[in-house]
């Protein structure tokens, strides 16, 4: 278990195509003007947890024979999402999107 009693994780992701709110002439667009684009990903989400129950004071309760504790697992699920990218290349377009590089 973590720190904290829980621990969980979502995976980076991976592409799956284009952002289906987005018309063929939008996409290029951001693309071609601003330097981004717009991807549909899926990610796979974990997630577990230790439960205790606990008074007022925030202190466990300890029941007679019991631990007062429980675990939580949920099953391993896919979520999609919504990936933007700024292309740094250096571009005028891309410049108030993309840090800046310093100086030495």
């Amino acid at each position: 278990m973590g720190e904290h009693g829980r621990e969980g994780d979502i995976s980076p992701g991976i592409v799956i195509g284009e952002c289906p709110f987005l018309a063929m002439e939008s996409a290029r667009w951001l693309r071609d003007m601003r330097g981004m684009s717009c991807d549909l990903t899926r990610h796979r989400v974990r997630f577990r947890a230790q439960l205790q129950r606990t008074n007022l004071s925030s202190r466990p309760l300890v029941f007679e024979g019991a631990n007062g504790s429980s675990e939580i697992e949920l099953p391993s699920t896919e979520i999609i999402g919504i990936r933007i990218t700024f292309h740094c290349d250096g571009t005028e377009r891309t410049k108030d999107a993309c840090p800046r590089k310093r100086d030495s």
